[in-house]
């Protein structure tokens, strides 16, 4: 009878050492081969999706759009391969992108060549040629490289279509070499006397204006021997405008009235240049001419009436514009936004609310004329500090609470200092959870904490933060804890002793009797307490992943044979799938979760793996084996 008593006591023992088994887990580095994410199998990429990659970049690349083709080539690089890949792939991009930028330099050197062709700058296009066959043979070079390492590269990930697309690389290379032949061809017959020289001049009736103002500009179209030409003359102002105008054939001559620009600068260049519409003719360019620009200058400066601000108080900007004119727009900016002032008499005032969202420190406030007419812009800033009142937190937290229970937290927010008690949201970080309570009068608050049946003996960190509702308040937190006490340690103190009861009474008893065949029943339960004897707690472990190793220790416990160290998470499913019952279910979403975020980077649910571990824990308890009318070996009735 008291070994019936004791067998049930080391029952019990058993079912609370399962539910409260992060105390008696192994250590994950002796459970988990692959607890370190790096330990795992490389896994490669989905080859539809880079080869869609690669196509997108090359298609890029074929419609001239190299910025794009470049970003997409950043944007593949950055994809994940495994380590023994990466070196590869990475010099595969290295090698693409490079291409990429020195086809890109080639099309613009050619464009550059041209252009200097069309107004006839010889030398200009003998120089743009030149760099452009550079960047053409750096392009053929890394493409050649490139083809080389993406046979090595389509083999290991997969991608065997990838020499296709590198085709475009060639397409492009043929394009842009004809384009530089042809290029070539133009300016060897132009120097060769295959095209009359030109000659274009240009002169302007004044050298200084008004912004806004008429100007003249006057010049004559010729061959370089003098003879007058007919033809388009373009007029250019670099930057801001450019018109055309016709030479007559008397003189060649022409005359172009222009509007000075409102370009608000000391000084723009003006040029003409010719373009002939057949190849009889070589194009040609002016020399510039510099038209030096008048345009009033504001000298804008403010006072404000505080330096330093908090959230919702408002500033009052007051200044001037230096300007003789009875009015003019000035643009006030300050916190992201910005309002149009009308200056009267070249004064003008506003007021800054400040936002109650804004950070503190220091932030700029600028003020600018808004140019018009001959009123060019000018502009003056200063810098407001922005400041909260700090703010308390004080916690009251219990010394000891029970795992399965409620811990009861407390506390109070209130200014710094003695300062009254404030209203504001506090959230509380507990275990992993966050729990958020609001405080009531004079800054008082109050939260019953639950904590899992689950959670260890040790040291639980607390956090709590507080956010005012007053702008004016600064946030604040606190950190502190308690010592939370799993239950199950008194269980497995007494199971402990339960067992040595009942391997001592048997021993007494039982030596002289068939005692083999009940001693294996005991010895079942006491495997699961051994399974479970080696301490450790997942610290450092996520949530999810802590919840599987509690219950991957508990199904090893009750199977009778832990998590071996040569075992993934989906072989040690395998192997215990058939003797756990109801917890299967459970186990095997619980085992694919922790894979996932083990193995892919992926992040699940705390509160789900918890309520599975229950499941689990729950399952296994109820299946736990114990037949009451059974008699120990060598026990008689009494």
């Amino acid at each position: 009878m008291r070994r019936d008593l004791a067998l049930l006591i080391a029952t019990a023992a058993v079912v609370m050492v399962i539910l409260g088994g992060t105390l008696l887990l192994p250590a994950a580095e002796r459970t988990m081969r692959h607890a370190d994410a790096k330990a795992a199998q490389p896994e490669l990429p989905s080859p539809v999706a880079l080869l869609s990659g690669y196509s997108a970049a090359f298609s890029a690349l074929l419609s001239g759009d190299y910025s794009n083709a470049s970003e997409l080539v950043s944007l593949i690089n950055s994809s994940y391969v495994p380590e023994n890949v990466r070196y590869i792939f990475s010099r595969f991009n290295s090698l693409l992108g490079s291409a990429v930028g020195n086809l890109n330099q080639t099309e613009l050197m050619a464009g550059a060549a041209w252009k200097a062709l069309g107004v006839g700058d010889l030398e200009e296009a003998r120089d743009a040629i030149r760099n452009a066959s550079v960047s053409l043979w750096r392009a053929n070079s890394t493409a050649s490289q490139a083809k080389e390492a993406s046979s090595a590269l389509a083999s290991q990930l997969r991608i065997q279509q990838l020499g296709e697309e590198l085709g475009s690389l060639d397409y492009k290379i043929e394009q842009l070499s004809a384009n530089l032949s042809a290029a070539r061809s133009e300016l060897e017959r132009i120097e060769s006397g295959g095209a009359v020289r030109t000659s274009v001049t240009i002169s302007l009736d004044r050298y200084e204006a008004w912004v806004g103002s008429q100007v003249t500009a006057y010049g004559s179209l010729t061959t370089e021997e003098g003879s007058p030409i007919s033809g388009t003359v373009h007029l250019s102002i670099p930057g801001f405008a450019e018109y055309t105008t016709t030479a007559g054939w008397e003189d060649g001559s022409y005359s172009l009235t222009f509007q000075v620009p409102y370009a608000y600068t000391d000084s723009i260049r003006v040029y003409a240049y010719f373009t002939p519409e057949d190849g009889s003719l070589a194009g040609s360019m002016s020399q510039e001419a510099v038209l030096s620009l008048f345009w009033i200058r504001p000298e804008v400066a403010f006072d404000l009436n505080a330096t330093r601000a908090m959230p919702g108080q408002v500033l009052q900007v007051s200044g001037v514009t230096g300007l003789g004119v009875p009015r003019a727009n000035v643009r006030v900016s300050a916190f992201g936004s910005s309002c149009l002032v009308a200056s009267s008499g070249g004064e003008f005032t506003t007021t800054i609310r400040v936002p109650e969202g804004v950070q503190d420190g220091y932030h700029t406030i600028r003020a600018e004329v808004v140019p018009s007419g001959i009123i060019g812009p000018g502009s003056y800033h200063s810098a407001v500090e922005v400041y909260r009142l700090p703010t308390t937190v004080v916690l009251d937290l219990p010394f000891v609470s029970f795992s399965g229970g409620r811990a009861s937290i407390s506390g109070r927010v209130s200014a710094a200092g003695s300062g009254p008690g404030l209203g504001a949201l506090v959230s509380i970080s507990v275990g992993g959870e966050t729990y958020s309570v609001s405080t009531g009068e004079g800054g008082l608050f109050a939260c019953d904490v639950p904590l899992g049946i689950a959670v260890p003996t040790g040291w639980l960190e607390v956090t709590a933060r507080a956010a005012p509702s007053e702008a004016t308040y600064q946030p604040s937190s606190v950190r502190s804890g308690f010592y939370a006490v799993n239950p199950s340690i008194f269980a497995a103190l007494i199971g402990g002793s339960a067992l040595l009861y009942l391997s001592f009474s048997q021993g007494r008893r039982g030596s002289g009797k068939g005692s083999g065949g009940r001693g294996g029943g005991d010895g079942g339960a006491g495997g699961v307490l051994a399974a479970d004897g080696a301490g450790g707690s997942p610290k450092t472990m996520s949530p999810v992943v802590a919840a599987y190793h509690r219950a991957s220790a508990a199904v090893g416990a009750f199977i009778g044979q832990s998590m071996r160290k040569s075992e993934t998470l989906r072989e040690f499913f395998r192997r215990s799938e058939g003797k756990v019952g109801e917890a299967s279910e459970p186990f095997s979403e619980l085992t694919a979760m922790a894979e996932e975020e083990l193995y892919a980077g992926r992040r699940h649910e705390p509160a789900r793996a918890e309520s599975l571990l229950e499941r689990i824990v729950s399952a296994l308890s109820r299946a736990i084996p114990f037949r009451k009318g059974e008699k120990l070996s060598g026990e008689t009735d009494e």
